[in-house]
């Protein structure tokens, strides 16, 4: 899929706004890769296999959302994630109820909201009724930066500042559909997950061998399951992928 355009900043990104935008977060990226810092990454279109950086532009969008999205809640809610992933990881945390279930949620619809609007078209939205003003760009920008929303001569919004206010609501949005699903740890026997580049199945692979299980029946703790299962729940992570999908060793999942 050909790179979508994108509202690009002043020469020099002056006020560092945030232009490379991982989906899946760049700190859950590294927990898969191999010695060399890099991972797996299969190409749909195509049916190429690479390795890839944890920086690869393949795991980016391109300034789809605003900076008060991506160092507002957005970090907010990966920081909280990591946090408890680290803890899952070194076995100090075993089980995800009340706070923990939260974070879960809000990281699983973080990540599916980001996924889709990493795909969306960028267009100025025009918005009815208001005329707004006329601004440099250096004034839109030293805005952006501040958290400050405005409206552009003519009535319109650039894209990525009403991309990061959809976002957030789908983000809340996506958390309520979550409420019945329950949280569960799982652990590959054999084999190795994959991470797709759009989730439709709550599941949520923390390292090659260990995942988040969410089931809306009884919660699967500390459950070990074999390669074959492991392959199965690999070829549905993937079944609704758009681009991509990667994983520590993919020769290890199917």
């Amino acid at each position: 899929m050909a790179r979508r355009k994108f509202e690009k900043t002043q020469k020099g990104n002056p006020h560092g706004l945030p232009i490379r935008q991982h989906v899946f977060p760049r700190a859950s990226i590294v927990r898969f890769a191999d010695n060399n810092g890099l991972v797996d990454l299969h190409r749909l279109a195509t049916g190429q296999r690479r390795k890839a950086a944890p920086s690869d532009d393949m795991f980016c969008a391109m300034r789809a959302w605003d900076t008060r999205a991506e160092f507002g809640y957005m970090k907010q809610i990966e920081d909280q994630f990591q946090e408890l992933a680290s803890r899952i990881i070194e076995k100090s945390a075993t089980k995800i109820e009340g706070i923990e279930k939260h974070k879960v949620d809000q990281f699983f619809s973080l990540w599916k909201m980001r996924a889709i609007f990493r795909a969306k078209e960028v267009a100025e939205v025009q918005l009815n009724g208001i005329t707004g003003e006329r601004f440099t760009k250096d004034q839109e920008e030293v805005f952006e930066k501040m958290g400050v929303l405005f409206v552009r001569e003519g009535g319109v919004m650039s894209a990525h500042r009403v991309h990061g206010m959809q976002i957030q609501t789908g983000i809340m949005q996506e958390t309520s559909a979550l409420s019945s699903i329950r949280w569960g740890i799982v652990r590959a026997q054999g084999g190795q997950f994959v991470v797709p580049d759009l989730p439709t199945t709550t599941f949520i692979p923390l390292e090659p061998t260990l995942c988040l299980c969410g089931t809306a029946e009884n919660v699967i703790e500390h459950g070990i399951i074999l390669k074959n299962n492991v392959i199965d729940i690999n070829r549905h992570l993937i079944a609704n992928g758009k681009e991509y999908y990667f994983a520590n060793d993919l020769q290890q999942c199917f």
